[in-house]
């Protein structure tokens, strides 16, 4: 393992570095785009250096970004490729490559692999001797089957002579503190935090609502004044943290809205469905993921189409909101690179009837593409490939787009972390290159559009909160 030039580190990430020497279990809390990959293969390189070998290693993480992480290995360590294993098969296949492959490998592959309990159950008898979870709060659900067994999978570690874990996340918490329970589970083994998380809620948190009539109470769990600083300090002792803001020097990130109105046509099937919407919410919680469905049903009228009931798809003839991407494709993509995210399949259409109206060429990063990485780097690389037409579920996550200097967002989902991951894909390390970065947010007045978009804004994740949704209509 011998050492190579490299780009030089920011000081956040040598201090993560430092501190992954000197621990074995490390969190690495760092704000997306700061170089949370690059820090932990620096670590993994000194390990593997102090150790005079390459250790087994499991690297997890959103499908989205397994090959991305596979790039990164080759451009910073010298580990063989014919090392590296992308385990994204069947998981009959995953299973045997990691039962046949030698001790000395490095497997990569995705949280969902671990709902299986045969793949699960290899990897316990076979466990690494390093293990990186990306984007770690992908585990915070505590009775998950995937949270369970990588719990598993870290205690199995623990009886090994040589052994080291390491969480990547920027958003550690995404709900509350509890989310933290599972995840230092898995990274220390329950030193710090413990090993049952009912007596960890017992000792840091307390109901808000307990008083409340029994008939009417919801718990609503808080963080004892008493013991918060406590929590705080238990996590420090393993955890480096670092902002975008204050660690890197990145250009401005401007925000702009672009109002768009609808068709008559639009406007009627928009109010005949938020009717339904609101009687559907109004009805209670357990209607709550049809009152979504019908959620979906306005954003979709918005973008200029709407699912029926038997499935088919009814497209609007009048679309402004369509209109209105045309015009900022035909005036950008001369000059700029820009990625185009969008919510729905219909909408990609769109994005792409756009393009090809503007001959604009490009790239594609949705759930039908096989080969992403191939779209990401003619987007990247190549001067005449001036589009990226993305949704956030299959591209908003670990790939890096710092080519685009502009990002429209013709549609949005309820998640805050997809919108915070499809922002971070351009605003971010490597894009100093460009002298700001803006995103344009194509808004309906007086529509769901503006309710999404202040909840996003203000960090909050309306898929969490279908009251909070109704309520700001």
């Amino acid at each position: 393992m011998n050492d190579k030039e490299f780009p030089p580190l920011w000081s956040h990430q040598t201090q993560g570095i430092e501190m992954g020497k000197k621990t074995p279990d490390l969190a690495l809390l760092f704000d997306l785009g700061t170089g949370k990959s690059r820090t932990a293969l620096e670590v993994l390189r000194y390990r593997m250096n102090e150790n005079k070998k390459i250790l087994r290693t499991l690297i997890i993480g959103p499908s989205a970004v397994l090959y991305n992480w596979k790039n990164e290995i080759e451009k910073y360590t010298k580990i063989p490729l014919n090392k590296v294993f992308v385990l994204d098969q069947t998981l009959a296949q995953r299973t045997n490559l990691y039962l046949k492959c030698p001790s000395d490998s490095i497997f990569i592959t995705n949280y969902e692999a671990f709902a299986n309990v045969s793949f699960a159950r290899e990897v316990m008898a076979k466990p690494p001797e390093f293990l990186i979870l990306d984007e770690s709060h992908r585990v915070k659900g505590i009775s998950a089957q995937r949270t369970k067994a990588l719990i598993k999978i870290s205690d199995m570690m623990g009886n090994l002579p040589v052994h080291f874990r390491m969480i990547l996340t920027g958003t550690p918490v995404l709900n509350s503190e509890m989310d933290l329970f599972s995840q230092y589970r898995i990274l220390d083994g329950g030193k710090r935090l413990g090993t049952n998380y009912f007596q960890f809620r017992a000792k840091y948190f307390e109901d808000k609502n307990r008083f409340m009539p029994k008939h009417a109470h919801f718990p609503k769990w808080v963080p004892k004044a008493s013991t918060r600083d406590q929590l705080k300090s238990l996590i420090s002792e393993i955890s480096i943290h670092a902002s975008k803001d204050e660690c890197l020097d990145l250009p401005p990130l401007v925000r702009v809205t672009v109002p768009v109105v609808l068709s008559d046509e639009q406007k009627r099937a928009y109010e005949d469905m938020k009717k339904e919407f609101l009687v559907f919410v109004e009805s209670g919680v357990s209607v709550a993921q049809l009152a979504i469905t019908k959620a979906l049903r306005m954003q979709q009228i918005l973008s200029g189409f709407l699912k029926l009931e038997d499935g088919t798809i009814h497209r609007f003839v009048k679309n402004p909101r369509a209109n209105a991407l045309s015009d900022l494709i035909e005036d950008l993509a001369p000059n700029h690179k820009v990625i185009v995210w969008s919510l729905f399949h219909e909408d990609h259409a769109v994005v792409k009837k756009a393009c090809q109206n503007a001959r604009v060429n490009y790239a594609e990063l949705t759930g039908l593409i096989d080969d992403k990485q191939k779209e990401i780097d003619r987007f990247q690389n190549d001067d005449k490939c001036r589009v990226m037409i993305a949704s956030q579920a299959a591209g908003g996550t670990g790939v890096n787009l710092t080519a685009a200097n502009y990002m429209i967002y013709y549609s949005r989902g309820y998640s805050l972390e997809h919108d915070m991951q499809s922002e971070a894909r351009a605003y971010r390390g490597g894009s100093e290159r460009h002298a700001s970065i803006t995103r344009i947010d194509l808004i309906a007045e007086n529509t769901i559009d503006v309710a999404v978009l202040k909840a996003l804004q203000g960090k909050k994740d309306l898929s969490l909160d279908i009251l909070a949704l109704a309520k700001s209509l």
